[in-house]
């Protein structure tokens, strides 16, 4: 999915628009930091509304409620949480749970204005398709019944994140689901199940492992000769049962982000050819990888997009377009972008070799030095422009290549067995929340731009990602369509 720079500087106009809508003062921060944070969010809304190329961001404040949910946050004020006696740990668990409680009102409130129109591709691709996929009934999509594997998610009430919301539309849409990831929940629906495990991103046989069990136990459970429950057949003979199993896993912080990436692509890899290669055989008799039917679906992001990518125009109204900014490969995301190309790339590589399905050497070199990059990087993700030709160093345009490459000719080649979701530009996630948070408390008694507005900070990052931010929902329904 596209991804935010934590080191974006606000440029002086902004720095000159909180300067202007007040300071600390010595009648208290409580009452200041509020008025600050409410004029500051109104001279943004201004300073949108006057741009001469309208983005995203134009269109999302017409809407009320948006601005709303917005003016709530700023409003909430800090309370006693300014006083010398409360931690920092403190000040960022409350600041937390009010900017996630934010966007829990902002996700809706998009998805129903998204819904409003028709300029999203994902919509687009909708229409075509005769929006299949709300008109089926729960547990099948067209004329397959799907059975779901989800690696990085869980059931969760509410639903937070992306492959939170995921799991929830999946279990509407498929005959049953597994979940996984490193929480130990217990599912509330009947079909779904979860299954705990700390050893996918492990660099490992135990990895390989971890994804191979639950790949197993999915066909064992649904797709199994030896199976006889009647839940898990078809409803009739003329019907599909197909396995879908989503790869929505992608660190773009900690340590080492980029090459948690890479071993978490290999690990999944190994397991995909372990259960699914056409040499192995499996005790009961079958041969998965001919027998079975099945789809890899993995979470893309449009920061693998080559860095010359132009902004999408979108109609909005008669004689009116709306600009969309492009994520794409960027000197400040470029090792991320290596990485989750380089997951592309490795997966492809494996599923092709299930398939038996040719492709060209290069393939494989780009794996090795995708992987020889990144783990150079470290945890830089900075492109380095003085690197360009030391230790095959890859630089912009040979990545912007690999992109073109991977878009124009590997993923269209297997296509029937892997898609990658496209169209994923910024979400209003729980992942943001620990980013932009603690780095606003630790700026409050920073000289800056924000003359120590915690929520002006906050309020900041939020804002200026409505020129190309989607919903939670859109971003889901994203992954949906490509189980067509």
């Amino acid at each position: 999915m596209g991804q935010y720079n934590s080191n974006h500087k606000v440029s002086k106009a902004n720095a000159k628009m909180i300067a202007e809508a007040g300071s600390l003062s010595s009648q208290g921060i409580d009452c200041v930091t509020t008025t600050v944070t409410s004029d500051y969010l109104q001279q943004m809304i201004q300073n949108i509304k006057k741009e001469k190329i309208k983005t995203l961001a134009y269109w999302r404040v017409q809407n009320p409620e948006i601005v709303s949910a917005l003016e709530d946050f700023c409003n909430l004020g800090e309370d006693n949480r300014v006083e010398s006696n409360v931690t920092d740990e403190e000040r960022i668990k409350v600041l937390m749970e009010e900017t996630q409680t934010l966007f829990d009102h902002l996700n809706p409130i998009m998805a129903k204005q998204e819904n409003s129109v028709k300029f999203f591709p994902e919509q687009q691709i909708e229409q075509q398709q005769n929006d299949s996929l709300s008109e089926t009934s729960v547990g099948h999509i067209g004329d397959k019944d799907i059975v779901a594997i989800m690696f990085g998610g869980k059931e969760a009430n509410p639903a937070r994140s992306l492959s939170e919301v995921l799991v929830d539309k999946l279990s509407q849409t498929c005959v049953h689901v597994y979940t996984v990831s490193r929480s130990n929940v217990i599912p509330t629906k009947s079909n779904i199940t979860h299954i705990q495990t700390h050893e996918l991103a492990e660099d490992s046989e135990a990895g390989v492992k971890a994804f191979a069990d639950v790949i197993t136990q999915a066909i064992n459970d649904y797709f199994s000769r030896d199976s006889n429950d009647t839940k898990h057949e078809s409803e009739s003979n003329n019907r599909v049962k197909t396995l879908v199993i989503y790869f929505t896993m992608g660190y773009f912080k900690g340590n080492n982000p980029s090459q948690k990436n890479i071993i978490l692509a290999k690990n999944f890899s190994n397991a995909l050819s372990q259960v699914l290669s056409s040499t192995n055989t499996s005790p009961t008799g079958n041969n998965w990888g001919k027998d079975l039917k099945w789809k890899v679906i993995v979470t893309g992001t449009d920061a693998t997009l080559p860095s010359q990518t132009p902004d999408r125009i979108a109609d909005w109204r008669p004689e009116q377009k709306l600009t969309i900014p492009s994520y794409r490969i960027m000197k400040y995301n470029y090792v991320y972008a290596l990485s989750k190309l380089g997951q592309y790339y490795i997966i492809a590589t494996t599923i092709s070799t299930i398939l038996n399905t040719y492709q060209p050497k290069r393939i494989s070199e780009i794996v090795e030095n995708i992987t020889q990059n990144i783990v150079a990087a470290g945890s830089d993700m900075m492109y380095n422009e003085e690197n360009v030709g030391v230790n095959k160093y890859i630089s912009m345009p040979e990545l912007d290549d690999i992109s073109f490459l991977w878009t124009d000719a590997v993923q269209p080649s297997i296509l029937s067995h892997l898609a990658v979701v496209t169209d994923l530009t910024i979400m209003y996630t729980p992942l943001h929340c620990k980013t932009w948070v603690p780095e606003a408390v630790a700026k409050r008694h920073d000289n800056d731009e924000f003359h120590g507005s915690i929520r002006s900070n906050i309020i900041y990052q939020v804002v200026q990602r409505l020129k190309n931010a989607i919903s939670l929902d859109m971003a889901a329904r994203c992954h949906l369509k490509k189980m067509n």
